[in-house]
């Protein structure tokens, strides 16, 4: 009887959808009205990658970043895939139709700002999506060009097909591809040019060239336009939770680049959060191989200097540096569940709101546990 009376109900809603709109209910976007007056609106992207079941990488990850970088996710899923700390035990994947599917509906229901790829499992996905692309128009676009996984598993194949593709039809869209040493070296064709022929090379405007797998000490990252190279100098720091740190700096560059943000001050920003995020969850302990960033609020004081460093990410102001007295009242009201910084200046929990907010103002609400 329940079974029927939820047959009931739903075909009675329907129905009355399609009276009301004289209209498919599958035409779902012209049944809704539409409130023109409100003026807020999320500053969105669209993340184009992977599942990942331990929730460390691909599309989780993304949506993770994104969310402590103040910016609403959407996601086109191309894989499913099963795994753990210890690696990829199975992956189903998507068909490109299906993939392509979710890309248009994220342009009809409320364009991204930005877009970034990830895993992109076969050539037939990477020319239909990078079609996609190039058809709808994107402006911001930043490509993680996705081969093997860190324990050694191909997540896009054949190999050789796929690279292909990349370099043809994606990387040309692209506003910065985020290769490591490895990638980069296979996409080069076995051998790595020097830097500033790499945007050539790959055939794209800029690269990110991550220093992560150099086997020094520094992990210097290195971006290269056709016009300059900038090394952003970074320390390495001994974890083993750093599964999915390719995916976190690609979205995290892709959530500043939909704020407006150059390209340039993007990557710097998104490095500063990563080098944070590796720092932060290298005293934690997950599962039995790597484990993932960590990717919770987090507020961090320097006592030295009372810098504030709120999700990863400094707080910069040349008006005002937080007192102690400020310090420690941050540290109690975290500890109680919620704080904010605006432009380095404490706001107490019932005096935050969007009268603090100007444009250009450093800006986190934190629901928060104390860290660092």
């Amino acid at each position: 009887m329940p079974i029927q009376g939820v047959s009931f109900l739903f075909s009675s809603l329907t129905q009355a959808s399609h009276a009301q709109t004289g209209k498919p209910s599958d035409n779902y976007h012209h049944a809704i009205p539409r409130m023109e007056n409100l003026q807020d609106r999320y500053t969105t992207i669209l993340s184009i990658a992977g599942s990942d079941s331990s929730s460390g990488a691909g599309i989780q990850a993304d949506i993770k970043t994104a969310q402590l970088m103040g910016v609403y996710c959407m996601t086109a899923v191309t894989s499913v895939t099963a795994q753990c700390s210890a690696g990829v035990k199975n992956k189903f994947d998507i068909p490109a139709e299906i993939v392509v599917s979710q890309i248009e509906q994220s342009f009809i229901d409320e364009p991204p700002l930005a877009v970034k790829t990830g895993m992109l499992p076969t050539p037939e996905t990477i020319r239909h999506t990078a079609n996609a692309i190039d058809r709808i128009g994107v402006n911001r676009l930043v490509v993680d060009p996705v081969l093997i996984s860190s324990s050694g598993t191909p997540l896009c194949e054949p190999l050789g097909q796929c690279a292909e593709e990349m370099l043809n039809a994606l990387f040309p869209l692209a506003t910065l591809v985020t290769p490591n040493i490895p990638e980069a070296t296979y996409l080069c064709g076995g051998t790595l040019p020097p830097l500033n022929d790499l945007p050539a090379r790959l055939n794209t405007h800029a690269v990110l060239l991550k220093g992560g797998h150099s086997g020094n000490d520094k992990v210097n990252d290195i971006l290269i336009t056709r016009d300059n190279i900038i090394v952003l100098e970074g320390n390495r720091i001994e974890s083993s939770n750093t599964h999915g740190t390719g995916c976190v700096l690609s979205s995290a560059i892709t959530s500043l680049l939909a704020k407006g943000f150059s390209l340039t001050y993007a990557v710097a920003r998104a490095k500063e959060f990563i080098t944070r995020s590796i720092a932060v969850g290298a005293s934690y302990r997950f599962g039995i191989g790597y484990g993932p960033l960590y990717l919770l609020p987090n507020i961090y004081i320097n006592n030295t200097s009372m810098n504030i460093i709120i999700n990863g990410l400094p707080v910069h102001s040349p008006k005002k540096s937080l007192s102690v007295a400020d310090a420690l009242e941050l540290r109690k009201i975290s500890r109680q569940g919620t704080a904010v910084a605006v432009n380095n200046r404490l706001c107490k929990a019932q005096e935050w709101g969007k009268t603090f907010l100007n444009e250009g103002d450093e800006l986190t609400v934190i629901s928060a546990t104390f860290g660092g």
